[in-house]
């Protein structure tokens, strides 16, 4: 059975921090009794009273009020159920809702739940040729940072000049007279004139022309998308061409793998055109693995080898086609031409090359063995573009077959590496291209990434055979005799885990071989493990390493070690420049053992939340491969700025309470909270064996240029007011942590009553934070709650706190009592504990002028059903079928699920009065909710059949159910389908508003529902990456983007 998930599964997510329901039933804590001077309600309250007088009556009412379904406990006799209460598809309820599946669904379908069967496999790109120097600015393409200029003309005082956001992966730029082209692949864009709403979002690659002549204000010319990923590019004059390649399974793409030929003017930067297009079919390939085509450029025509078919899918080696394109035209007119098989899989631009007339062509063909490959040599007369004459096919022999590891064409000459117990060197002479000779051969301490050959000298640079001295290395070889290279040097570097700064495929960017210095610049990243807070952590770090070389020898220098992966590396006016995608260092190399760093400049922040303070913004960021968490402030005029006003390193902080999360900010849930000038920042921990505590730092940012924390608080109550869990059944919205003013206050659910309704070791609580003196933040009081089956997050109605539980029944733990708890924290010292009042289900919105709640009610149901498929389908993934007493699992039985109600009601004293009911159909779950101003966001899903004619094949659908009327008095909804709203999810709520995000492409969305009949959603906004969270201050969204910093988006009219 198959289950296409369309709604992606990130849709509501809320926060890492706030996103679960806070279930005790589900998520046990801490061991112990209810804690000291806790704030008690008075026993006798609980006896308020309901009274339903709403039209549906799925809630049971006797002379003790409102009786619901436990959400946790189905009846034990579940053959004894009736469809009575259930919600049915035309809305109605009661006694007699029909079964809204009925008929012809009966039968063996297709279940909802399930893991998807597709994989999610991504291909990730490497950047290339990243960076560019020109007139004393290094100009640098990065994932996060976008278009960066950095002033180099003093390389021990770097300062960025200014900066261009672009979404997508850096491929190549082009710098000409002023103006940059810069290639992205894998990009998002929209189709021209369509929104969010449209579904034909296609992943493409782009070309933007940016004109820097002035760097402090770089100004978008023209852009222009293509569908596909980027696998390579070729410029001739005022001629591009762009190869991109196209698994067939991105939204908007072709069908089917297909590679695209497609030559640009880009004369008139503004008016970047398509000249000429050609595309054609590369057979079945990697579709999920999104394997490119590979391309060699020769003077007038291209070289295209599709991917190896299916051949890591399938652990076989398969054969490549090499495509012919004719690019002799002047003005970019294409030609298809030939068609060529090579023996093996094509995929590095190195195995194939054009020389002299003649197409020489170097894979590895599959051996009789079955897994052994054999590198073979293949030679083409090449007669024009559309004819190629095979000369020559020759298997190279080496002593047992042996896979490809590196080739390069040098003239008449051709070296390849092989490898397989160990590395071996093989020297071809191609002089006479029909009869390729194989001459020498070597074993390498070395493989072969990368071959640069230098005259009769050959470099290679890859890994080694040995960590001694490091993973890493490079060779010299003499290869003025084929037929006996010898090995003249060698110098291994690197720690036991380092690895080259780029794709394998691309490292020829990366290893530069500076001739005026004698010196090659080898960037590399490292990977080790250090010893932090008493934990192992892995640091992924980088380096460049220094190697002088002569005709005869290399000479291994010092490496310029920096806290960051390294890409790439140049010498300028006598510093080394590192780059590090989001940080560029200068390096002082005139003692070339011992680099000393001079300088560095930061291109992109992580940021993972914001919080505006006053006039200012304070920033949590996670300091580069460590993570560890930093605050920064900006001015809120300017909150994407690069450089702080000031900063505040949080690690030892953290770290002496996070070992287990090496003190990454992006493993600590943290949240932020601000008052007056102080920023409120609370953490805990994950992981019991660590101790279960939540910490809380008041830092006072009073001068910005130097934030100081004015006090720490250790709240040892437990960590489930950072981390909860739940039961799917509930519907809940809130948070586990709220403030008022001043004051902080937390949820601990506790270990509360079990399954049979016994009371659990522990009862819920609620603690107060008084912050009103920020240098002497104190636990103020604590509030008992009633204990229960469950509870829902908090709310907050100015300075009430207010939340729900729920009792089972002593004699049927199937049915329950929902209650409603208020807690007054003006005064944090004495908080007023009001009685608690039975209502019609979990709490879900209150309004305060009203008076007036909305909930969740909750039923039992039963219908016939076969099987546990059928019984998915009609009473969606909770449903459970009990078969029938000796039937078996096929002999029919009862199908039970849970139905959910929602009802608003009044409350006046100590007890609620139904006035409005609004069923939600049997099939359908509504899981998670979101409040604003007399408005509930509620994310509801079902699963329906993709056609009539398919049983087994089923699609999650996945809507917005919005819920208002409470002013009015009578329930209002209106529903959406959250395709309409975008992959990304539901970011923040103004009142009647939502911002919600679209991942694909990314853009900011606002859907205005003030009024319910007429929901509008606003023309996305354009942001520069992923919003893992919003702060909204009155009409402006500051995104945070993780990577890519801060961004501010004006959602005003």
């Amino acid at each position: 059975m198959i289950i296409v998930n369309r709604a992606r599964a990130r849709w509501l997510a809320l926060s890492a921090i706030a996103a679960s329901v806070a279930l005790a039933a589900c998520n046990s804590s801490t061991t112990g009794g209810t804690p000291p001077g806790t704030t008690t309600p008075d026993p006798s309250t609980d006896t308020g009273t309901g009274t339903d007088t709403g039209t549906g009556t799925d809630t049971d009412t006797d002379s003790t009020g409102f009786i619901s379904a436990n959400p946790l406990i189905p009846p034990e006799a579940p053959h004894d159920v009736t469809g009575a209460g259930g919600n049915t598809s035309d809305g109605a309820g009661g006694a007699g809702g029909g079964d809204s599946s009925a008929g012809d669904d009966s039968g063996d379908g297709g279940s909802g739940p399930a893991d998807d069967p597709w994989p999610n496999w991504v291909s990730i790109i490497e950047a290339a040729d990243l960076v560019q120097v020109d007139d004393g600015k290094l100009y640098a393409l990065s994932r996060y940072a976008g278009l960066s200029v950095i002033d180099i003309s003093r390389p021990d005082h770097l300062s960025l000049l200014g900066q261009h956001r672009s979404s997508g992966t850096p491929f190549e730029m082009i710098l000409r007279d002023g103006v940059l082209y810069a290639l992205f692949s894998s990009a998002e864009e929209l189709p021209p004139g369509d929104g969010i709403d449209a579904p034909g979002t296609a992943y493409t690659s782009r070309i933007e022309a940016l004109d820097v002549a002035d760097p402090t204000d770089i100004r978008p010319l023209g852009s222009l998308a293509l569908t596909g990923t980027l696998a390579d590019m070729h410029l001739v004059d005022d001629v591009l061409y762009a190869v991109t390649w196209n698994s067939g399974a991105c939204q908007g793409c072709t069908d089917g793998p297909t590679t695209t030929v497609t030559s640009l003017s880009i004369a008139d930067p503004a008016a970047i055109h398509v000249v000429d297009e050609l595309r054609f079919d590369v057979g079945v390939s990697r579709k999920y693995l999104g394997q490119l085509s590979t391309v060699s450029a020769a003077q007038d025509r291209l070289y295209i080898a599709s991917a190896p078919p299916e051949s890591t899918l399938t652990h076989q080696v398969a054969r490549s086609t090499i495509q012919v394109v004719d690019i002799s035209d002047p003005g970019g007119d294409l030609v298809q031409g030939a068609r060529v098989e090579a023996r093996g899989p094509i995929e590095t631009r190195w195995q194939m090359d054009e020389h002299a007339g003649v197409l020489r062509v170097i894979s590895s063909k599959p051996g009789s063995s079955g897994g052994a490959t054999v590198p073979t040599v293949q030679t083409f007369s090449v007669v024009s573009s559309a004819e190629l004459v095979p000369l020559a096919s020759v298997e190279l022999l080496s002593p047992q077959p042996q896979g490809l590891l590196g080739v390069r064409f040098d003239g008449d000459r051709a070296y390849v590496i092989t490898y397989r117990a160990g590395q071996t060197l093989l020297t071809l002479d191609l002089s006479d291209p029909a009869i390729p000779a194989q001459l020498g051969e070597l074993a390498m301490p070395t493989g072969g990434f990368h071959l640069e050959p230098r005259g009769d000298r050959l470099l290679t640079v890859g890994l080694t055979d040995s960590d001694a001295g490091g993973s890493l290395g490079v060779s010299l070889l003499d290869v003025s005799d084929l037929a006996a290279p010898t090995l003249l040097d060698h110098v291994a570097f690197g720690d036991h885990q380092s690895r080259l700064g780029d794709d394998w495929r691309r490292i020829h960017r990366a290893f530069t071989v500076l001739d005026a210095l004698g010196t090659l610049v080898v960037p590399y990243v490292s990977s080790e493990v250090v010893i932090e807070g008493g934990a192992e952590c892995d640091l992924h770090t980088g380096g460049v390493q220094l190697i002088d070389f002569t005709r005869d020898t290399l000479t291994k220098r010092g490496a310029a070690r920096y806290r960051a992966p390294v890409q790439r590396a140049l010498v300028h006016e006598g510093r080394l420049l590192a780059f590090a995608g989001e940080q560029l260092a200068a390096f002082d190399i005139a003692d070339r053992d011992a680099p000393a760093e001079l300088a560095d400049v930061t291109l992109a922040k992580d940021v993972m939340r914001t919080k505006v303070v006053g006039d200012l913004v304070a920033r949590l960021v996670a300091e580069g491969s460590t993570g560890h968490p930093q605050i920064d402030v900006v001015p809120l005029s300017d909150p994407g700025r690069i450089e702080p006003l000031g900063e505040l390193d949080l690690t030892p902080v953290v770290l002496p309470f996070a070992p287990a999360s090496c003190g990454s900010a992006r493993s600590i849930p943290v949240q932020l909270f601000a008052h007056g000038q102080h920023l409120y920042v609370l953490w805990g921990l994950p992981g019991a064996q660590f101790g279960r505590h939540a910490y809380l730092a008041v830092i006072d940012v009073t001068d910005p240029a130097a934030p100081r924390i004015s006090s720490q608080l250790d709240l040892p109550f437990g960590e489930s007011p950072l981390y909860s869990g739940g039961a799917e059944a509930l519907l809940s919205s809130g948070e586990n942590v709220v403030q008022a003013g001043s004051t902080l206050v937390l949820l601990h659910a506790g270990a509360e009553a079990g399954v049979e309704g016994s009371p659990g070791g522990e009862t819920p609580w609620l603690t107060l934070v008084d912050l009103a003196d920020p240098a002497r933040p104190a636990i103020s009081a604590t509030v008992s709650l009633p204990a229960g089956a469950g509870r829902s997050r908090l709310l907050l109605d100015g300075t009430t706190v207010l939340t729900s539980h729920w009792t089972p029944l002593p004699g049927d733990p199937s049915k329950a009592r929902f209650y409603l708890d208020r807690v007054d924290v003006a005064d944090p010292s004495s908080p007023v504990v009001s009685a608690p009042i039975n209502v019609p289900g979990s709490l879900v919105l209150f309004d305060r002028t009203s008076s007036r709640l909305l909930t969740t009610d909750y039923a039992w149901i039963g219908r016939p059903a076969s099987t546990q498929t059928e019984c998915s389908r009609r009473l969606g993934n909770g449903a459970k079928f009990v078969p029938a007493p000796g039937s078996g699992s096929s002999g029919g039985g009862t199908c039970l699920g849970l139905t959910q109600t929602l009802k608003l009601a009044d409350i006046e004293g100590s007890s609620a009065t139904v006035r409005d009911t609004s069923p939600i159909d049997d099939a359908v779950r509504a899981s998670h909710a979101r409040v604003g101003d007399d408005r509930a966001f509620i994310q509801t899903w079902q699963y329906h059949r993709m056609s009539p004619g398919n049983a087994e094949r089923y699609e999650r659908e996945e809507s917005l159910l919005v819920v208002g009327g409470l002013r009015d008095g009578v329930l209002g909804r209106a529903e959406r389908s959250l395709d309409d709203l975008g992959s990304g999810g539901v970011r923040a709520v103004d009142g009647a508003r939502l911002v919600v995000f679209d991942d694909a492409p990314a853009a900011l969305s606002v859907l205005d529902t003030t009024d319910l009949e007429n929901m509008t959603l606003g023309t996305p906004v354009p942001v520069s990456g992923y919003v893992s969270a919003v702060t909204l201050h009155g009409d402006l969204a500051i995104c945070s983007l993780a990577m890519s910093g801060v961004e501010v988006v004006d959602l005003g009219p």
